[in-house]
Formats: structure tokens, sequence, C-alpha cells
């Protein structure tokens, strides 16, 4: 309600619905339902971007009804199955690489969650995320290599390897995303952990995009986290987004881990709405306190990720919210 959605609220509701479905009646005292897409473990997450328009969006894990990664994983085609009857999505792209990313490795922390996207007046889009780890980290590189092979796109695998993954064992891969369509502008993004990075190489990778503007990473940075000469908690990552078979990304994103660089949530809060022009910044407030049922100042994590990049010539902040369904103690 917070972000004006009104006619998008049924919408979103029947989206949220049908990507939770698989464990949505289970009760919170019955047992902690463990995921990888927040740090209680809540199995779904919010986000809100503004940039002059607003879109509310929804990333979620399905989950079998023993959750491990083998039933996660079917539990997850069966929502696909479900999202391409009820919601016309194309899983075509999805099935030439989900060999690829089916979990295998003990340690693997996830094997495919679901985002949706809803702006008002617009159908909801739908999104994947794979796993590169699925089959050890060590093989995250390979795996993302030979999705990128199956997907034509061998230009984006050079800008993986020359930029992306500059700075060897520093860099990692840790998200492989496809829009569930197979229309000429689908797009294909690639997510990297840059661990103990300056911002001068966060730049570096963030200037790749053509509509980049020189100053910018800096100024986001230093507005989210203070002067900071190295990011040496939880790792930023970039996320470059690849139009088609384009062989440079068309954009680049920024996530800066907000929760691990500030002293609360409330402190996250300002240093968002400072950045923001004065109208978003109204409603990012009145969406966060209209979330959260604890003071901010009483803890981080809230708020876990900021993030920013330029798109057809705007400022667009994304902040990504965690439900705190399992709240830390």
């Amino acid at each position: 309600m917070a972000l004006g959605m009104h006619s998008t609220s049924p919408v979103a509701r029947a989206v949220f619905e049908v990507l939770t479905e698989s464990w949505s009646r289970r009760m919170v005292g019955d047992g902690q339902i463990l995921s990888d897409i927040t740090d209680d473990s809540s199995p779904f997450e919010f986000s809100v971007a503004l940039d002059g328009q607003r879109e509310l969006r929804m990333l979620t894990e399905a989950q079998g009804s023993i959750p491990s990664l083998a039933s996660n994983w079917r539990a997850a085609w069966e929502l696909n199955s479900r999202l391409e009857r009820d919601f016309n999505v194309s899983l075509s792209r999805a099935h030439l690489i989900a060999d690829l990313f089916s979990p295998q490795h003990r340690n693997a922390k996830f094997g495919l969650w679901h985002a949706a996207c809803l702006r008002p007046g617009q159908a909801p889009d739908f999104k994947l995320y794979f796993n590169p780890d699925a089959k050890g980290p060590e093989h995250a590189q390979g795996t993302t290599e030979l999705a990128l092979a199956r997907l034509g796109m061998h230009g984006a695998m050079e800008w993986l390897r020359e930029v992306g993954l500059a700075r060897g064992t520093q860099d990692h891969i840790v998200y492989f995303s496809l829009d569930l369509a197979d229309h000429g502008q689908a797009r294909t993004k690639i997510y990297v952990a840059h661990r103990q990075a300056t911002v001068q190489e966060l730049d570096a990778v963030m200037a790749t995009s053509p509509q980049h503007r020189k100053g910018d990473t800096e100024r986001f940075c230093q507005a989210m986290t203070g002067d900071r000469e190295v990011y040496a908690g939880r790792p930023p990552i970039t996320c470059a987004a690849f139009v088609g078979h384009q062989s440079t990304p068309s954009t680049v994103t920024l996530h800066l881990p907000v929760r691990s660089y500030l002293d609360s949530d409330h402190v996250a809060l300002e240093r968002i709405c400072e950045f923001l022009p004065e109208e978003s910044a109204k409603i990012y407030r009145l969406a966060v306190t209209g979330m959260i049922d604890r003071p901010l100042e009483r803890g981080t994590g809230m708020q876990t990720y900021s993030s920013f990049r330029r798109q057809h010539g705007r400022e667009r902040l994304t902040v990504y919210l965690s439900p705190e369904v399992y709240r830390p103690a």
C-alpha cells in the first residue's frame, strides 16, 4: 500500500500465493524452514525499486514437503510448470541449461529461486536464479561458461573472464539469472561477489555499462557506507545484465550489503532516504516502517542490500527487505 500500487494489489497477492504455495501453510512454530535467501532463513524477501517509477519485487524459494536440495529442486520445477500454465512464461531457455545447475554438491546452499516483478498497469515478469555452486564452488566458473555457451552467449563469456572475474579468486560467481521469456529483450544476468574490493575496483566493473557515468560508483558507496578503502566484510556484488546475445552488458548494477557495514536499520534508512529524491524517500520510508515490527535502532538485517544503476537515463535505487520471519537473536 505504501508504494501506491493499489491497482496491482490483487495481482501481487495472486503471484505471492503461487510462489509460496509449497510452504505457505506451515506454521512458524513447527520448525524453521532453512533458506539462504535471508540471513535468518526466511524463504522469501521483498525489494522496492525506485527511479521515478515504482516496482515491487518478490524473491522466493520453493521447497519440498521435507526440505532438501533434491526435494526443493523438484518443487521449483513443479512451480515452473505452474507459472508456464497460469502466467504464460517461457521455460525454453531454462530447459537448455537446467541439468548444469541441478544441485549435486552437499554444501550447495540452494538449487533454484524464483522472482517476480510487479509494476502498475503491467503484467508481472518472472525470473529464475540458478546456483553456480550447485556442483561445488570450484566448478562455478566452468558451469557458468557452459550455460552461456548453450545460450549462444560467447561474447558474454569473454566479458566475464576479462572484467567480471578480473581479480581471480577474489571474484566469485554467486547467481545465474534468466528472464522467463524468449523474446529479443530477455535478459541473462550474472552476479559476481567481489571479496576485499575497493571502490575503484567496483567502478571498473560498473564502467563497462554504456549507461554508467563517471563518479556514480564513488558517490553511491559514500552515501551508503561512508568513507571506506576496502569492503573487508561481506562482499559487494555486481550484476551484469546481457540482453539477447549481446557481448557486453546493457546495464551493470552494484549491490552493497548495507547490513554488514552500518550500525542499525535506522542508520540504513536515513542514508537511503538522503540519497533518494524527496518524493521517493517518502515512499520508501512508509514502506519500511509499515513492514517492520521492531524498532529500527535495535539491530540490522531488515534492509539487506541497497543497489544502484543507471537505466534509460535515470538513477535506479533498489533496496532488499527481509521479512525477518525467523529473526536472529
